[in-house]
C-alpha cells in the first residue's frame, strides 16, 4: 500500500530536498522518513508560517530509488550532487556530501552546507544525517520552492489530519482515500521537475 510522509520545510535552500541535475533527493535530515519510506512511497514537503508558505505544498516526489551514502556518492549520476562551495548555489547546496559510510566515526562529511564554515566536520550534522543510511531518490518529483502552491480546499483535511503538515517531524497518517486523491491531485501538472527556485535562494545566493 502507497504510504505518504508529509513534514514541514523550515528551511528551504535546495538541499533537503534537493531537486536539481533530474534527481530529487533527500540525503540529509528527516532521518526517520529515509529509513522508513518504500519505492513507490510519497514524501511531500510543506512551507512554513515563518516563510508565509504555510499549508502550501514546497515540493512532493514519489520514491523511485534508494541506496546507501557510500551508494550514492559512488553512483555517477549523482557527481554534480556533489557539493562545489566555489561555483554556483546549486553546486554549493549539493547534498552528495557523506562516504565512507561503515560507522559514524569513520564517516566523512564533505565541505558543504551541513559542515562547518571552511569545512571542518559538523558533527552533530553528521550523526544525524548518517544514523539513516539510506538516501531517498526521486526521477518523478516537482519542486515549486518559492513558487509552493497551495493544494485544493478538499485536500486539506480529511480524517483528522491536515495537508500539508505544519508539524517538523512527519506525519504518514492519511487514509488510502485521502492519499489517493492526493496523488491525483499531484499528478495533474502539466509540468514535472524544478518549477521554482528555493526559497532562501536570496542574496548572497541567488
Amino acid at each position: 500500500m502507497t504510504k505518504l510522509y508529509c513534514y514541514k520545510v523550515a528551511r528551504d535552500y535546495g538541499f533537503a530536498p534537493n531537486p536539481f541535475w533530474g534527481f530529487c533527493t533527500l540525503a540529509c535530515c528527516k532521518p526517520d522518513i529515509r529509513r522508513s519510506a518504500q519505492v513507490g512511497d510519497w514524501v511531500v514537503g510543506g512551507g512554513s508560517a515563518q516563510n508565509n508558505m504555510r499549508h502550501r505544498v514546497v515540493f512532493a516526489m514519489r520514491v523511485t530509488e534508494a541506496m546507501s551514502f557510500d551508494q550514492y556518492w559512488n553512483d555517477p549520476r549523482f557527481t554534480a550532487k556533489k557539493p562545489n562551495v566555489n561555483k554556483s548555489a546549486k553546486h554549493f547546496f549539493g547534498d552528495n556530501i557523506y562516504h565512507n559510510v561503515i560507522e559514524s566515526q569513520s564517516a566523512e562529511q564533505s565541505n558543504s552546507h551541513h559542515s562547518f564554515e571552511g569545512g571542518n566536520t559538523n558533527y552533530a550534522n553528521l550523526h544525524r544525517d548518517i544514523s539513516s543510511n539510506r538516501v531517498l531518490i526521486s526521477d518523478y518529483f516537482i519542486y515549486f520552492g518559492k513558487e509552493a502552491v497551495e493544494p485544493p480546499e478538499h485536500l486539506k483535511h480529511k480524517d483528522g489530519t491536515d495537508f500539508p503538515t505544519d508539524v517538523r517531524n512527519y506525519q504518514n497518517s492519511y487514509s488510502v482515500e485521502h492519499i489517493r486523491q492526493i496523488v491525483k491531485w499531484l499528478c495533474s501538472f502539466d509540468h514535472r521537475g524544478v518549477q521554482g527556485l528555493p526559497e532562501a535562494w536570496k542574496n548572497p545566493y541567488a
